[in-house]
Formats: C-alpha cells, structure tokens, sequence
C-alpha cells in the first residue's frame, strides 16, 4: 500500500500535513495511526518563514510528486532528511539516494522535486520554507552571499543540493535534540539563530559551488568547511590576520593546498581577501567622520602613508578627500 501526495507549491505543506496527521494545539502535527507513528513540530516567524521539525516513521510508502508552480516565483525551501540514519552515520554507504536524504536541498517554488518516504523507515525532517524579502535581509546585512540571491532571483526553478558539513550536522543535531536549557520563551528565537545560522552555511556552500562550476573543480565538503571558517576567521582577525602558515597549522592543510583552495572558491588570495576587508572598514569609518591617522591604526596599519597608497589605489582616491566630505 502507497500514499501519492501531490502539491504543486511550497506554500502548500500545511495542507499535505493535513492529509497525514491530526494537528494538536497550534503547532503539533501528529502521523496518524494508519499513516505512521511520530511528530512535526512548527514553528513560525511573521509571514517570512515557516520551519518544521520532526521525527517519525511511517507505517505505508509515501510518494511526494511536487509539480512546478511559476505563480509565485518569491517562495524557497531548505530540506534536510535522515532516512534510517542519523547524523553521527556516514551518509553514502546507504546508496546513492540523491535527495535532501544525504545533504540539504535548497530549492525554488518553481523547481519540480519528487521523492518517496518508504515504509518502516526511521525519519528525521527539517524544512525551512521563506520568501525572498528574507533572503534579501540576509543579503543586506552580508550574512548571505550576493552571488547566491543573484543566482535564484530571476530562476524560479533554481535547486541545489549541498552535502553536509560537519557543522551543518552540528547545527541540525540541535534544531532536532533541542539541548535541556532552552526552555518556554526562549525556544522560538533559539530556533530563528538555528534558521539563519543553517541558512548560511547553506548559502556559502551553494557560494562555493557556483564558483566551482565555473571552474569545473571538485572539492570534498569538509575542505569547503575548512575554507569558510579561515574566511570567517580572517573577516574577525582583519586587524592583526594570522599567518598563512599559521592558518594551515590550525586546519590541518598544506600551505600550498589552503591557498589554492582559497582561491579556487572564493576567487582572491588571502592576502588580497584581508586587504579588501581593511579597506571596506576604511571606508566606512573616513564616512562616519574618522580622521586618516585614526582609521590607518584602527584597520591594522602601523604606516599611516602605506595605509594611504594603498587606499588611493583601491578606490582611486585619497583617503583625505572622504574625511574632509
């Protein structure tokens, strides 16, 4: 015996739950009994997102053909699901299953996505459906890469499959084992840091991969993980930046290796990476009124003329002429 469950947009998720199980209070959805045994739980944020997450088994197949729907071209969804493993396990020697069942999917409203949930099958979900404005916040406030709003804003059929990280399974550990201290109030907001945090790592991976496709490269997710938290480490560092070798050291990598991974993904040298960072910083403080000398010494410059070449040839012009507006 099988289910088919049609949907044809991501929107429509509430009303798919309403086929497979009774809802308790305003956020439980329970499988019913001929369906499975289990739970989702939901939780919501202003109209902007929707986020599910649940862990049952069901006692029938379970067949999901979800058409493209082109109406509404601002909707998405980040998928995660376990099937018969849990994230402590290596993934792949359960086969070849290319769906979110062995990294996460990141889709558009108009992306065509079928799957099959099979019987007596232990489930882990975690679904995260939003609208563009919200990646658009993420845009604005540099948590989220421009090459990968840029990618989906005029794509309605945009899907990405990205595998896990080992910190991608950290996070989800949490969303679906919420740890003992978070408690009441404090359980919707956890999740939100839980949602942008996933989001992220989502995005950046999706970042890397566009970049790579552009190059034809292959690279081994944990290396990708490896980049984003040197990145990371650099954008907070920027002032005094650690060493390459340094870097290396702590990751485990070859000089050699972690430069041309560097490179590969994010399109610059550390060096140059670091250099950029400096002079945005720059920027922004001449703007707010800061004097030459006081934004050279606060950004890591101990020469303030080395500070103001390298300015002027950054932006091609003076760092004086920014304060004195």
């Amino acid at each position: 015996m099988a289910i088919n469950v049609n949907t044809n947009s991501i929107s429509e998720f509430g009303d798919v739950l309403s086929q497979l199980s009774n809802k308790e209070g305003e956020s439980i959805y329970r499988l019913k009994p001929n369906v499975g045994e289990g739970y989702l739980q939901q939780y919501k944020n202003d109209g902007k997102w929707d986020l599910y997450v649940g862990q049952f088994t069901f006692h029938v197949d379970i067949r999901f053909n979800r058409q493209p729907d082109f109406s509404r071209t601002d909707q998405f969804c980040l998928s995660f699901q376990t099937l018969k493993t849990d994230l402590n396990e290596d993934m792949s020697k359960y086969g070849n299953i290319r769906k979110a069942s062995d990294g996460i999917i990141f889709f558009a409203n108009g992306a065509a996505l079928n799957s099959v949930w099979h019987r007596n099958t232990n489930c882990k979900l975690v679904n995260l459906f939003f609208d563009k404005s919200w990646l658009q916040e993420l845009e604005s406030s540099s948590l989220l890469p421009k090459l990968v709003l840029d990618s989906i804003k005029d794509n309605p059929e945009a899907m990405f499959h990205v595998e896990l990280t080992s910190d991608m399974k950290h996070n989800l550990r949490q969303m679906l084992y919420l740890p003992s201290e978070v408690k009441g109030e404090f359980i919707k907001p956890y999740m939100y840091n839980k949602c942008i945090e996933l989001i992220v790592q989502t995005a950046s991976l999706v970042h890397y991969q566009l970049n790579l496709k552009s190059q034809n490269l292959s690279i081994h997710p944990e290396d990708l993980n490896i980049i984003e938290q040197v990145k990371i480490n650099l954008i907070n560092n920027y002032q005094e930046p650690p060493k390459v070798e340094d870097l290396a050291n702590s990751t485990g990598m070859s000089k050699s290796k972690l430069q041309r991974l560097f490179k590969a993904l994010l399109n610059t040298s550390i060096y140059q990476f670091i250099k950029d960072i400096r002079m945005e910083k720059a920027m922004e403080l001449l703007m707010q009124g800061h004097s030459v000398t006081e934004v050279g010494y606060e950004i890591g410059y101990s020469s303030i003329p080395n500070f103001s070449s390298t300015f002027k040839e950054h932006f091609n012009i003076p760092p004086g002429q920014i304060s004195q507006r």
